[in-house]
């Protein structure tokens, strides 16, 4: 198994390694990917990336390791699909504006629990009121994902730290914070590569809250 253990860079490059695995175990080619991205989408799964290091970290594994915030790119907001994606099939709310019989905006809240069929993939119906004012249904499919989490130290590779489970996410904030369960968590707190990971990240925040 990969959870918990460094993925072997490529000639150097961390990434491509990562991508050339997952590659092998979906779809045989190699996709295209932006190196400062920390995400990537595929047909059936998600790749999320954190990097353990820099000035910019302001990710926190909270409960000794057993969550971690993660936030989306600064040009992402709710209704960004891989956004959505991630709400919409691990569980969460999404508001959405509508205009009343007065014409007045208002929000509604659609909530979706991590019990619902939303989380392996469905589908929900919308109504809503077409041009000539008849109403109308929407049916919003979601396929079944899964969100992988990939940290890595300055220096090193990635280590795999599993797969995630959403717990919440703030939309009131730019960029959206989320908060992802660890789902693999008691094999990865025999590792010592992710040990080492969450001591370098409770340090670079203790350095953070110092200044």
């Amino acid at each position: 198994s990969h959870i918990g253990n460094i993925i072997s860079p490529m000639g150097g490059q961390v990434k491509r390694a990562v991508m050339e695995l997952g590659s092998q175990t979906s779809c045989s080619i190699t996709p295209t990917f932006s190196r400062m991205s920390g995400i990537q989408e595929w047909k059936n799964c998600i790749f999320l990336f954190v990097n353990v290091y820099g000035d910019d970290y302001k990710n926190v594994f909270l409960d000794g390791g057993r969550r971690i915030t993660w936030f989306a790119q600064s040009r992402q907001n709710e209704e960004t699909p891989v956004v959505q994606r991630m709400i919409y099939m691990c569980g969460g709310e999404v508001e959405e504006e509508r205009q009343d019989d007065k014409g007045d905006v208002v929000k509604d809240v659609i909530k979706f629990e991590e019990t619902t069929d939303i989380m392996c993939g469905g589908e929900v119906e919308e109504e809503r009121q077409d041009d000539k004012g008849d109403v109308v249904k929407d049916v919003i499919k979601f396929e079944e994902t899964t969100v992988c989490l990939f940290c890595r130290e300055k220096g090193k590779g990635y280590v795999y730290c599993g797969l995630l489970d959403y717990v919440a996410h703030d939309p009131s904030r730019l960029p959206i914070r989320f908060i992802w369960s660890l789902n693999n968590y008691r094999l990865l707190s025999e590792r010592e590569e992710f040990s080492s990971l969450i001591k370098a990240a409770n340090q670079l925040n203790a350095d953070r809250l110092a200044k």
